[in-house]
């Protein structure tokens, strides 16, 4: 239960209407921050245009449906690439493979390094010295590098290139949940529930976890982003999606021979993955701004 004091008699909240006060705090806050604003609604209808690309696009997109790099009109609004296939519908469906693979290699690299991050900044120890000195090791990797190793040695696919980009963020949530769980740990009601006994893996699943998941959300959020980006490198690279598939970077790796005479086939998916990783950025600034108690007003 929670008091509020109104005048003389305090007023007791239920935990219902607590939560729902919090709520409405959070939504008032929202609305003035713009960017989050912004990038959400962005984020949003991209989402949305991607899972109900079978009702928006007009052509499938692995068919050839008209003349090769013919330029936008009304009825290729994004024009048609290299083979005769509808741009717009390959940039849709393209959302489909490359939002699901930053969605995925972010899922992998979070729940990895959490749990790392977790064990090590609380257990310690020798444990501890073991698991930082491998992520250091990882670490003096460039990301990009790395990811590319991991490929070359697994072989070029879109499954492949999500694996790879999810080890490689691996490292930075295990850093960041490491130097959270070092601090949540020497809070009082941690050190009372260990000198009472409680188990190492229930204190962990129910006090230090719900501590530092907003951070692990903050982090994840921005770095979709930097997945997404990622993973159409390795695309671009030939190591990703192979073809029909479309998928953004490997669109952009097709339409590098013809910049000067159609320069459409480049400009299209080049400016949804701008878009989508600018909407990812300012979403996760705003989640940053509303998570963290020390930026609230």
């Amino acid at each position: 239960m929670q008091d509020v004091h109104t005048g003389n008699a305090p007023v007791i909240l239920s935990p219902l209407r607590a939560r729902r006060s919090a709520g409405r705090k959070l939504l008032g806050r929202v609305r003035y921050q713009y960017g989050t604003l912004v990038g959400g609604s962005l984020l949003l209808i991209v989402v949305l245009m991607t899972i109900f690309a079978p009702l928006i696009a007009a052509y499938d997109p692995r068919e050839i449906v008209n003349d090769r790099r013919l330029s936008p009109s009304s009825e290729h609004i994004m024009g048609t690439d290299e083979v005769g296939r509808d741009t717009f519908s390959r940039v849709i469906y393209g959302g489909r493979v490359s939002l699901r693979v930053g969605i995925l290699a972010v899922v992998i690299g979070a729940v990895v390094g959490t749990l790392l991050g977790m064990v090590a900044g609380f257990v310690g120890g020798w444990i501890d010295a073991v698991i930082m000195r491998v992520i250091d090791v990882l670490l003096a990797f460039p990301g990009i590098l790395l990811a590319l190793v991991i490929v070359a040695i697994l072989g070029p696919s879109i499954n492949n290139v999500m694996n790879a980009v999810g080890i490689e963020f691996i490292p930075a949530f295990v850093r960041t949940v490491r130097g959270a769980t070092l601090s949540v740990k020497e809070e009082e009601y941690v050190v009372a529930a260990r000198a009472v006994g409680a188990r190492s893996w229930r204190i962990i699943g129910r006090h230090i976890l719900p501590n530092v998941v907003s951070t692990v959300v903050v982090l994840g959020t921005l770095a979709v982003g930097i997945a997404i980006l990622a993973a159409a490198g390795l695309s671009f690279l030939g190591l990703g999606a192979q073809p029909p598939t479309p998928e953004w970077g490997s669109m952009l790796s097709d339409a590098r021979n013809y910049l000067r005479e159609s320069p459409h086939m480049a400009i299209f998916p080049g400016a949804t993955i701008m878009i989508v990783v600018l909407s990812l950025n300012l979403l996760g600034d705003g989640l940053r701004e509303l998570l963290d108690p020390r930026m609230r007003p």
